[in-house]
């Protein structure tokens, strides 16, 4: 059985974030959700399950990643990836809080970094080549413009979702002090935690902490994150 879910919301994001894990010598199948339900699971470590939402409306979007969570929760899975756009396109707060709710989860680190295609997040702001992501082609991007790029605005909408700034001078001090920030954060709600990362290093701390976490939180990224 997979061990390894990732729900993204388009096909060339769920192709690239599950290339990662098929590097690493995983067996990795990327699907679209109505191909869920007739998929041999056999043999299978990691499922990409795309739900083709980046272009649809947020109530749209809801609805299809509840469809998926359905579907893919009996699976249950060691760990879920949610696969966002490292220029920040979709519905990214409404698909994470629909994850949350539909798996019954707590909290959530979301680091949408990519150091080594030029995005990096500080101060929660996220940059594409230093320049922020909004005043890039994402901000107008036909289908899914970006509106902002201080994520915890970006992020805002949903009152039963309380969002959490890990700023960098906490990621540097590495997984153990991260680790601990993110245990702190528990029983609180849900809650997502909204991390800085500028480097390689900084995803892979933010990795190592939550793997080492007894109840691992959803993990939110970009291919970026899932490469570590």
């Amino acid at each position: 059985m997979p061990s390894l879910i990732i729900l993204a919301d388009d096909y060339t994001s769920a192709c690239d974030t599950g290339l990662e894990f098929a590097k690493a010598g995983l067996h990795t199948v990327a699907c679209e959700t109505d191909r869920l339900e007739t998929l041999d699971l056999d043999g299978i470590d990691v499922i990409v399950c795309d739900t083709e939402t980046r272009n649809v409306t947020r109530s749209e979007a809801r609805g299809y990643v509840t469809e998926a969570c359905g579907m893919l929760r009996p699976i249950a899975a060691d760990i879920v990836y949610k696969k966002v756009d490292f220029a920040l396109r979709g519905h990214i707060a409404a698909e994470i809080y629909t994850v949350m709710s539909s798996l019954d989860l707590g909290l959530a680190i979301l680091a949408p970094a990519f150091p080594a295609a030029g995005r990096v997040t500080v101060g929660g702001y996220h940059l594409v080549h230093g320049v922020p992501v909004d005043r890039t082609q994402a901000g107008h991007d036909a289908g899914a413009p970006v509106r902002g790029s201080f994520l915890p605005h970006l992020l805002e909408g949903h009152p039963d979702l309380d969002i959490r700034l890990l700023p960098l001078e906490d990621v540097a001090q590495g997984p153990d002090h991260v680790g601990a920030i993110i245990d702190s954060h528990r029983d609180a709600g849900r809650v997502l935690i909204v991390a800085d990362a500028a480097s390689e290093e900084d995803l892979a701390t933010i990795a190592t902490a939550a793997s080492r976490s007894t109840q691992p939180p959803l993990l939110c990224g970009s291919a970026g994150l899932a490469g570590h």
